[in-house]
């Protein structure tokens, strides 16, 4: 589903709201609806379906592993025909869900995947302690099928306002402070894949670029 885009104006240091957009994102292993200020956030109608399909592809660590790519030869003095096995570098999750918003900031004029979809979208990821990503877009490496124990969940009833409120925030702030959150939330979020040879590696990344979030 391709994300609409109205257009935009901008007011001195806080965004304006405009025309909304829809996009569908995933995997999200919760299967309700969480109706916020601004939109909501809708489980597709196959969801149910593609949980089991999901967890029955799920190693048993709880892991949701790249398929095995078959490569070609790597030099000319293989023999021939010989094909190298090895875990896919990217890899895709069906959607699950739909973002549905009113209205989008506009200051910016970020396209609705790297600006307020993509605050949102990882926010929920967040709350429920899941790494998320957009339709057709790829993940790197293996993902957790399981919450962690990072997530921020608030209790059910409260999960509209919750998010309600965290985007109304992020939105006052100006274009540069919201695009550092933003990826300062997405490389949080993505620290749950990481493997125990790469976790020191992630922890300099994200110290970096809190440090140039603060500057």
């Amino acid at each position: 589903m391709a994300p609409g885009r109205g257009v935009s104006a901008t007011t001195a240091g806080v965004a304006e709201l405009i025309v909304g957009s829809t996009d569908t994102f995933g995997f999200l292993p919760i299967n309700r609806a969480i109706s916020f200020e601004d939109g909501a956030v809708e489980p597709l109608p196959s969801l149910a379906d593609d949980i089991a399909r999901v967890r029955g592809l799920t190693h048993r660590d709880g892991y949701r592993y790249p398929p095995q790519y078959h490569d070609a030869a790597l030099h000319v003095f293989e023999p021939l025909g010989k094909q190298i096995e090895r875990p896919a570098h990217l890899h895709q999750l069906a959607p699950s869900h739909i973002l549905r918003l009113d209205s989008t900031s506009a200051e910016g004029a970020a396209p609705f995947r790297l600006g307020d979809g993509a605050f949102l979208m990882h926010f929920v990821g967040l709350m429920f302690g899941y790494r998320l990503q957009f339709d057709e877009w790829w993940f790197d490496g293996r993902l957790p099928m399981f919450p962690r124990r990072w997530r921020v969940p608030p209790p059910q009833h409260l999960e509209g306002k919750f998010l309600s409120d965290a985007y109304r925030t992020w939105c006052s702030w100006p274009s540069s402070e919201r695009i550092r959150f933003t990826n300062l939330l997405y490389m949080h979020v993505r620290s749950a894949s990481a493997q125990v040879g790469h976790k020191l590696g992630h922890k300099v990344t994200l110290e970096k670029t809190s440090m140039r979030a603060t500057c």
